[in-house]
């Protein structure tokens, strides 16, 4: 698994104890075992892995209030077998295989089941997928939605803004207008919750938000009927066709709406630049990603941590990730960060076939002057490295 973006909690880059600064260079993340889903979230980093266990990185807290960073990864206690999905967003949330779901905060990982009412003598249960915010999360359950959280800006999706520690079912006429719920919304497929406002893909290809963004669609999204999966952003959403392209509409003052230029669209348009069939979207702020049927990583949007990759802060047109799908020398390193792209190695190599080891040394006297004023010569012993992974390693770090 390969990340990159912000790495002040060494997210993106674990290895790089040198420097956490942006780290545009898809980096390895080693130590971690197999897994079938990653999320990302600000200053930490989730996998299902194989063995449905739960496993993050990043920062945690190790005593009350107290957070540090820790940049290899570290199972979640209590949840090491038994969890089918999850969602990262300010809070984590995860769906186990019994379909119950339980959250809790970001960094602290202490997760509990989600009540259904005060006393609490029943869980919510019946889940096929979560999806969660720093202010609420939502539950598809019986092909409706439920949330709960807080409600200033009508993210419950229950007609009104109060808050709700309970879930709440989200209602199709609360996207018009405040009013008490009357019919709750049916036929949905998954639901994506941001800050400010959710939305749902629903049974047929249409797509439903609800909240509270100036910029975005509320009800059923005019010109959607053929979604097979949607994303909600801070400010703008995206939805994958069925035939392969990918629309967005919303805010865009970061390009995240990836149309080639930076002006919001109250309607969806269609994604530029794109060659490739897509098979799978993502959003997160004010950036957007999308992986092709051949592999390849594009995204668009902000990019003032290097979360894009190398370029400007803004981008308005996809960008590609080449050679993440590309390994030459089949061992397994993609070659766009394999330091030995023609020789087969291993990840742990830096996909070299030999490990990082000492290759002699060099002597050499420097003459300076000590605490005391005094003029000396010291004997500096330089190791030489023959390893070119390490070589790589030290020069993205000068790089950065």
């Amino acid at each position: 698994m390969y990340c990159w973006g912000r790495n002040a909690t060494g997210v993106a880059n674990p290895q790089d104890d040198i420097l956490h600064g942006p780290s545009p260079i898809p980096a390895l993340i080693s130590a971690l075992p197999p897994a079938s889903q990653l999320d990302v979230s600000g200053s930490n980093a989730c996998v299902v892995t194989n063995s449905e266990g739960l496993v993050c990185w990043g920062e945690k807290e190790i005593s009350p209030g107290t957070y540090q960073a820790q940049p290899a990864p570290f199972p979640i206690p209590g949840l090491e077998s038994g969890v089918a999905s999850l969602s990262l967003n300010g809070q984590v949330c995860v769906v186990t295989t019994a379909t119950d779901v339980l959250c809790g905060l970001q960094r602290e990982f202490d997760l509990q089941p989600v009540c259904r009412d005060v006393s609490c003598l029943s869980t919510l249960t019946g889940v096929e997928s979560v999806s969660a915010s720093t202010l609420a999360a939502c539950a598809v359950v019986d092909g409706g939605v439920k949330c709960w959280g807080e409600n200033l800006y009508g993210i419950l999706g229950d007609g009104t803004t109060i808050d709700s520690i309970y879930p709440v079912d989200v209602c199709r006429t609360a996207a018009e207008a405040p009013s008490p719920c009357i019919e709750p919304l049916t036929g949905v497929q998954e639901v994506s919750v941001s800050d400010f406002h959710a939305c749902a893909l629903m049974t047929g290809g249409t797509v439903y938000c609800w909240g509270s963004v100036p910029t975005v669609q509320f009800g059923q999204v005019e010109g959607i009927t053929n979604a097979v999966q949607g994303a909600a952003g801070s400010a703008h959403d995206c939805a994958l066709l069925s035939t392969g392209s990918v629309s967005c509409w919303g805010f865009n003052l970061s390009g995240q709406l990836g149309i080639g230029y930076t002006s919001w669209a109250e309607t969806p348009t269609s994604v530029i630049g794109i060659p490739d069939t897509i098979v799978s979207i993502d959003v997160l702020g004010s950036q957007s990603c999308a992986v092709s049927q051949n592999g390849d990583v594009y995204c668009w949007g902000r990019n003032d941590q290097g979360q894009l990759g190398d370029g400007p802060s803004t981008v308005s047109t996809p960008q590609l990730f080449s050679g993440l799908s590309e390994d030459t020398d089949s061992d397994g390193v993609p070659d766009a960060v394999d330091a030995c792209p023609d020789e087969a190695g291993s990840a742990t190599n830096g996909g070299c076939p030999f490990p990082p080891s000492i290759g002699g040394t060099v002597e050499i006297l420097v003459t300076g002057v000590d605490a005391n004023g005094q003029s000396r010569t010291y004997l500096l012993i330089l190791a030489l490295l023959v390893s070119a992974a390490a070589v790589v390693k030290l020069a993205l770090a000068k790089r950065r």
